[in-house]
């Protein structure tokens, strides 16, 4: 179901089946009526999926003995990720028309009893074929596709070149159909998407002097209390030595924590605390804090939100 399209083979299948969710055509020219959407998912029955691009009305022929009768379907889905035309029973029936299915056919007939067509059973299927070889539109006019469309048949190349293959004349046989709709492709956008690793090793310059850079990261709260209740912890790491202390806490108020640091410092070291580095968790935001440590001259840097703190 999921193949090339099949007019591009020569030929065109109409499908008459029971189960699907709406009719699905998979060449743009054929449409009397069309409008595009916003690209629309649908999920086969294999669980494959499928995006489609507009909708509109269509005309198809329905074998009736030695000649054809021709009906219009409406509400008709585009998608070139189909290579058949897929016509729905079931909104047949809606129409007012009447589906009998028997002796190897099923008969289409008008309210009345009048006799629309019949589509012979082959290989447990409903389905006639539309040979697109013989004098017809689409043999005497270029298949018209719009850019995207041309742009997913071709292997994903560029829609510029894309367009630039057809309007050179590189390729024959194709029209594009201009369309203002903005040139995005789903599945170029998900495969070039990149992401650069995060480094292992610090890169940069580090603090020459304790207290120049200290890096400070809130952890997530353990699912089993301490004896005393606490259920996160705060750590503050020297940038120049590495040296990390932690301070359990009881909720994410690490204000007082970064003082009982901050002292400590002080006491032992007797230098202040020059920079604060964190991300930007709401606990290093509050206003308490920036408060605290503008009052002591201590500079702030902010990292991502969520990215741990360590250097």
């Amino acid at each position: 179901m999921a193949s090339p399209p099949a007019y591009l083979k020569g030929q065109i299948w109409d499908l008459y089946d029971l189960g699907a969710s709406h009719h699905i055509m998979p060449i743009r020219e054929d449409f009397i009526e069309f409008q595009s959407t916003t690209p629309k998912t649908l999920t086969t029955a294999n669980q494959q999926e499928f995006h489609s691009g507009g909708i509109g009305n269509i005309l198809i022929s329905i074998p009736n003995g030695c000649t054809t009768t021709t009906i219009c379907l409406t509400s008709v889905l585009y998608t070139l990720s189909i290579g058949i035309t897929l016509i729905l029973v079931r909104c047949i029936d809606d129409t007012r028309y009447m589906c009998l299915f028997g002796n190897g056919c099923c008969e289409i007939c008008r309210s009345d009893g009048e006799l629309v067509g019949i589509i012979p059973k082959r290989q447990a299927l409903y389905w006639v074929v539309r040979d697109i070889n013989k004098p017809s539109a689409h043999a005497v006019k270029p298949t018209k596709l719009m850019v995207m469309d041309l742009h997913c048949c071709m292997g994903h190349i560029t829609p510029h070149a894309t367009y630039e293959l057809v309007t050179k004349g590189l390729v024959t046989g194709l029209k594009i159909i201009p369309s203002k709709e903005p040139e995005k492709c789903e599945a170029c956008i998900k495969a070039k998407l990149t992401c650069q690793d995060i480094p292992k090793v610090h890169q940069g310059k580090r603090a020459t002097r304790f207290g120049e850079e200290v890096w400070s990261d809130l952890w997530r709260p353990l699912k089993v209390a301490t004896l005393g209740g606490q259920k996160y912890f705060v750590s503050f790491t020297n940038n120049h030595s590495q040296w990390t202390t932690i301070y359990l806490l009881q909720m994410k108020d690490i204000l007082e924590a970064y003082k009982t640091f901050e002292a400590w410092v002080k006491k032992h070291l007797n230098i202040g605390i020059a920079c604060l580095h964190s991300n930007h968790g709401g606990e290093y935001m509050s206003t308490e804090l920036i408060a605290y440590l503008d009052s002591k001259g201590t500079v702030r840097k902010l990292t991502v939100h969520n990215c741990k703190g360590a250097c």
